[in-house]
């Protein structure tokens, strides 16, 4: 199966890759990373998950970037899928002059619009290495802010690149569709404060990843500092105080980075660049400063700040914290906001709330909870019906009811066959209605 978009920014992933790998096999990405542990083990002792579930939630998005898990497991697909350009869905060939720290973000950022913009046009469902950016918060072509949730109020849940079940465009839980009609878009205004930064970091980000499958050697380390000193002698005088007032950057981190000893991260690389609108990707790959634009300086979007905030102890009217807890509390609220919502509305953060008012807050985070419990319930029960209506439908027309003939009459994803729970009320549905269940090959 080749990989999609290599050689343009709109690249999938190396998690997307494998996630579309195990749905054209009909397994789950679990089955499928077992079966390759099992192959690469005798070859690779280094090559092993411990424990999968706590792969996906902390490990899965290192796939994606950098690190030297991406190397293993590029090496270890590539032997057994016999492709030699999965190193262009990862950012590994940029691994000399890209530090790890804040390159990727550990959950998966997806824009519900390009999903749905898939699916209309035929096009299969995969999510793009642009996505997997820190440093990136919107989407390029749609102007809006990327989704790290379920986007359903009965869910919720955090994605994550990789899972039991995941299926790109869908759910890793309640696998329900995730796209949106970009005619329902709603106008967010803090996409609009930093939008011209966003949409010129993700250009810059862009052609770097456009760029991976071209390159005939990797970049070198020492090309950041080159351009860095070039920029300091140029335009500032020799002098790094001058730099780090005019970019807002500590002196040190400065100096680290024109010495050698640091590399800067992405993050900054970008804001330097755009300061000064120069090309981020001849930075890395030449160490030279090749302008985007006329002008050298461009100042007049003041909101890219380097710089952490300076954060001033607040002062807490405890009285009135806990009559606000408890007007939420008391209220209908559909469905009842989690603590950290709760906190966020306050201004407070979760660990205030918890020190100082604990048994409120238990009393939130149970109301929550059992809201959650119920609407599992409720789609439990109606997953049900899907099942055995679908089953009596299949029977009707004189065909076994298999899972892959039910898979075309429910609403969830496919691969929600293939979990414990579902394979259950499978066979509970076909006991019930006197049909002998098998699992076909």
């Amino acid at each position: 199966m080749d990989p999609i978009g290599v050689g343009t920014p709109n690249v999938e992933n190396f998690t997307s890759y494998i996630n579309r790998l195990a749905i054209t096999h009909k397994i789950t990405v679990s089955s499928l990373l077992q079966c390759l542990i099992k192959e690469e083990r005798g070859n690779n002792s280094s090559f092993n998950i411990p424990h999968l579930n706590s792969f996906y939630r902390n490990n899965s998005t290192a796939l994606n970037g950098v690190s030297s898990k991406s190397n293993i497991f590029l090496t270890a697909f590539s032997n057994q899928v016999c492709k030699n350009n999965l190193s262009s869905l990862t950012l590994v060939p940029w691994s000399s002059v890209l530090p790890q720290h804040n390159l990727i973000r550990r959950m998966k950022g997806y824009c519900p619009f390009c999903y749905e913009y898939l699916k209309k046009n035929n096009i299969e469902i995969y999510d793009l290495l642009l996505w997997s950016f820190s440093s990136l918060t919107i989407c390029p072509v749609h102007k809006t802010k990327l989704q790290f949730n379920c986007t359903y109020h009965d869910c919720g849940k955090v994605q994550y690149n990789l899972d039991t079940c995941s299926r790109p465009g869908y759910c890793n839980k309640c696998h329900r569709w995730l796209g949106n009609d970009f005619a329902d878009l709603k106008r967010d205004e803090e996409v609009m404060i930093n939008l011209d930064f966003q949409v010129w970091a993700a250009d810059q980000i862009g052609k770097i990843i456009s760029e991976t499958n071209k390159l005939k050697s990797l970049p070198r380390r020492e090309n950041i500092m080159i351009a860095l000193n070039i920029l300091k002698n140029k335009y500032f005088n020799d002098s790094i105080p001058n730099i780090s007032e005019f970019f807002n950057i500590p002196i040190a981190s400065i100096r680290f980075w024109c010495e050698g000893r640091w590399i800067p991260n992405i993050e900054a690389l970008l804001i330097i660049c755009y300061r000064m609108q120069i090309s981020l990707l001849d930075l890395l790959k030449y160490g030279i400063l090749t302008k985007e634009s006329e002008c050298v300086f461009h100042i007049e979007n003041q909101n890219v700040d380097y710089k952490r905030r300076d954060f001033k102890k607040a002062i807490i009217d405890e009285n009135k914290l806990r009559t606000d807890l408890q007007n939420i509390l008391d209220s209908n609220e559909i469905p009842p906001p989690p603590l950290t919502a709760v906190a966020k509305r306050l201004g407070i953060s979760v660990r205030t709330i918890q020190k100082r008012l604990p048994d409120l807050s238990r009393q939130i985070s149970k109301k929550r909870f059992e809201y959650r419990k119920l609407e599992k319930t409720k789609r439990q029960e109606q997953f049900y019906k899907e099942i055995k209506a679908a089953v009596i439908q299949i029977t009707n027309d004189g065909l076994y009811p298999n899972i892959l003939r039910i898979s075309d009459y429910i609403s969830k994803s496919p691969l929600v066959f293939y979990e414990f729970e579902s394979l259950k009320v499978w066979r509970e549905i076909m006991a019930e209605l006197s049909l002998e269940p098998k699992i076909e090959k």
